[in-house]
């Protein structure tokens, strides 16, 4: 954890981890996706619906078995594919269903 230097010691900074960075850098711009956006939904969303079903057909004593997995892999599904469209509705300064900062705005009506 410490490294000698001039013998002094200094704190080494811990690395992050790509998954770390990943989150911290996602700034889409509104009506589209990035990749660091796509694996955010993944990471948050799948993973989390997935063992949370799981957890529950264990708790309930249940197999796991193609018919009761299907449910939870469709749950799971549905929460990213929720969480991608909301991101595709947020703009860059997460204000949801808004314009860019600074974007043209669309001409009055007569």
């Amino acid at each position: 954890m410490y490294r000698t230097t001039n013998s002094v010691l200094a704190r080494k900074k811990p690395k992050y981890s790509l998954i770390i960075k990943i989150l911290k850098t996602m700034k889409s711009k509104f009506l589209k996706l990035g990749v660091n956006d796509i694996v955010k939904a993944i990471i948050l969303t799948f993973i989390t619906a997935f063992l949370t079903g799981v957890y529950q057909l264990l708790q309930t004593g249940t197999l796991l078995t193609w018919e009761s997995l299907k449910p939870v892999l469709m749950t799971s599904i549905a929460a990213v594919i929720g969480y991608l469209l909301k991101n595709v509705f947020t703009n860059s300064n997460d204000k949801f269903l808004q314009r860019e900062p600074g974007a043209i705005p669309p001409p009055p009506s007569v």
